[in-house]
């Protein structure tokens, strides 16, 4: 009689004890393919959104998908699927970064649509938006699998120029992220000096990446001859004759240097610059408007250790200095923009290469237009203006 009862209990129990365990083992294996989707998503998120160019990447259909893309320093890194497991690492000598998983998508789109997604993937030069869909199974028995997305925005990947997502009177964008390219035409930069170098300013990462003159890893602490300096050359800027806007980012720490320079920040030497006027100011210099002579000189302190936003403006009647969004001084000016050739766009040196400048520079920007109060605000504020309005970026400090 009692065998037959705690036959009859075992009986009861055993499918409670199986059904308990198999949701033991199901919540083990969602907790484990949630943790593989977060995994995935921050870490493709964290890094495709710092790429300075997408190289490869499989069509949107591709279930076992790829991508490609070069990163700060050059290196081709890529994300694909191998042994039904999430790879990651430089082309070559990937590792396993997450999974189980049974598909990987790569949908990619340019500035202008980001609805849908681009047709030929070999158009890589186009590709600003990447949108990622992974599902990690989940090995536990009658457990569902998860299916995860996430997307990144890339700055410096692209032509807008071919997409017409930027300002059409932006000519010229260099927002150094990793690079010394113009993104508006694509055109690179050269840069000249032993010791160029792009780094990130430890006190200020959320700025992304800046031009920095460096002497072996350290900040200039002199005008030096033959100093470091990029050269833009004149195909991007050299048309701009009846207005113009040039504008960036500086920032100088080593306050000694400043007061021994004249440098120019950016521009074309004696046709349009910002150059050093004192040990706290600059004046936005152009030659041959009338009447001769003076030029905008800033009120207010700009090398103060702090990153200032200046911005110069010439339409044609009034040559105006604006410095965080305010305006700090103007002249009544005419004539028209000197297009002298046998000057170049330089950033960070005048064209004599005599006077190179002591600090830090970033997010150049030059307009074939004179941009008004309103734009300028909205520059230092948003950044250069992209397709269906707002700016690229948040650019403040």
């Amino acid at each position: 009689m009692s065998l037959s009862i705690m036959a009859i209990i075992f009986t009861a129990i055993l499918p409670l004890t199986r059904g308990i365990q198999n949701s033991w083992d199901s919540k083990k294996g969602s907790t484990e393919t949630l943790q593989n989707g977060r995994v995935f998503t921050e870490h493709l998120t964290r890094n495709l959104s710092k790429a300075s160019e997408i190289t490869a990447v499989s069509e949107a259909s591709e279930t076992n998908g790829f991508i490609e893309y070069l990163d700060n320093d050059g290196s081709t890194m890529r994300y694909d699927v191998n042994n039904g497991y999430v790879e990651f690492g430089p082309v070559g000598n990937l590792s396993t970064l997450a999974g189980p998983v049974s598909q990987l998508q790569f949908a990619s789109y340019n500035i202008l649509d980001i609805d849908t997604p681009i047709a030929d993937v070999n158009n890589v030069t186009s590709i600003r938006f990447v949108k990622a869909e992974a599902t990690m199974t989940n090995p536990a028995e009658m457990a569902q699998d998860k299916t995860f997305t996430t997307s990144a925005f890339l700055y410096t990947n692209a032509n807008p120029t071919t997409e017409e997502g930027y300002d059409p009177n932006l000519v010229a964008y260099y927002p150094f992220e990793g690079n010394y390219n113009n993104v508006i035409t694509g055109r690179p930069a050269d840069p000249c000096g032993p010791t160029i170098a792009i780094a990130s300013d430890p006190n200020h990462p959320e700025r992304g990446q800046f031009l920095g003159l460096y002497t072996q890893g350290e900040k200039i602490k002199a005008v030096v001859v033959q100093g470091d300096y990029v050269n833009c050359g004149n195909d991007d800027v050299g048309h701009i004759d009846t207005a113009i806007t040039i504008a960036c980012w500086e920032k100088v720490n080593d306050l000694e240097a400043i007061v021994k320079s004249s440098a120019c920040i950016i521009g074309k030497s004696y046709p349009w610059k910002f150059q050093v006027n004192s040990s706290t100011s600059i004046v936005f210099s152009m030659s041959q408007l009338e009447p001769l002579g003076a030029n905008p000189v800033s009120t207010t302190t700009i090398f103060d250790g702090q990153w200032h936003h200046l911005v110069g403006v010439y339409d044609g009647t009034i040559q105006a200095l604006y410095v965080d969004g305010q305006l700090q001084a103007f002249e009544v000016k005419t004539g028209l923009v000197n297009t002298w050739d046998g000057y170049t766009f330089l950033i960070g040196s005048e064209t004599n290469k005599l006077a190179t400048f002591p600090g830090l520079i970033d997010d150049v920007c030059v307009y074939d237009d004179a941009l008004d109060a309103n734009e300028v605000l909205d520059l230092y504020l948003n950044g250069p203006s992209v397709a269906g309005g707002g700016g690229e970026a948040q650019v403040l400090p």
